[in-house]
């Protein structure tokens, strides 16, 4: 049964995800968009939407400018704004605090885990692994595909995600953004989480920027850089 609540918090995250993938890219350097295209795929942006469109409905997190490649052409670089980047500092430090904690819960679970015959494990041990590993995310929740790869590590059967569907009432799956997601129901009240991570207040900072420089630009608010050169049409 669809959970249109929970499937609007996954819809949020639409292009949340690929400019904060964007911004750990770039991070303190100014890259060419050819290089970002690299990402493309990481991204997850709708085939028709040139990287380039994409980034520029930010200006308040992406600055560009402009640079020659060794053919000449003008190509667009893109680099953080002082506000996106100590914004991404913020979290870099955060999630380094975290990370030793992290990396040690899950060692235990795959320790406990290992040496044992695959087609022993209970339904009701897989529904534990993954409520705890669901728990150890920030926002309680994960792509399915991003599960499938735990199988080996933590000795599990084959087709184990099934126990998502046979357990409707601890997990949701939600379809939103053309992949499957699996959610804890228990972490949301609402829309809202009920224990926040402190990464997820940087999150939804950087979200209500992402609303405000898309305003903006929608606005023409932000000038655009100067071109002392023909342009391109480059990505």
């Amino acid at each position: 049964m669809k959970d249109e609540v929970l499937d609007e918090v996954v819809a949020a995250e639409r292009e949340v995800r690929p400019a904060s993938i964007l911004v750990s890219i770039i991070n303190c350097g100014c890259l060419p968009v050819y290089h970002l295209s690299r990402h493309r795929r990481l991204l997850g942006l709708p085939d028709d939407l040139k990287l380039s469109t994409f980034v520029r409905r930010y200006p308040n997190i992406f600055y560009e400018t402009y640079n020659l490649d060794s053919g000449g052409t003008s190509v667009p670089w893109y680099c953080l704004t002082p506000e996106a980047f100590s914004l991404y500092q913020e979290e870099v430090n955060i999630h380094w605090c975290n990370q030793k904690d992290l990396l040690g819960r899950l060692c235990k679970l795959a320790h406990a885990h290992q040496g044992k015959d695959a087609s022993y494990v209970s339904d009701k041990r897989i529904v534990g692994v993954f409520h705890e590993l669901l728990h150890l995310t920030v926002q309680k929740k994960t792509e399915r595909r991003y599960v499938s790869n735990l199988r080996k590590p933590l000795s599990l059967p084959q087709k184990f995600t099934k126990v998502f569907e046979r357990h409707p009432g601890i997990f949701y799956i939600s379809k939103k953004n053309d992949t499957q997601t699996v959610v804890l129901r228990e972490a949301y009240a609402g829309q809202l989480l009920t224990q926040k991570h402190p990464l997820v207040d940087l999150r939804e900072k950087f979200a209500n920027m992402m609303r405000e420089g898309l305003v903006a630009h929608s606005q023409g608010l932000y000038k655009k850089p100067n071109r002392s050169w023909s342009g391109s049409n480059v990505d």
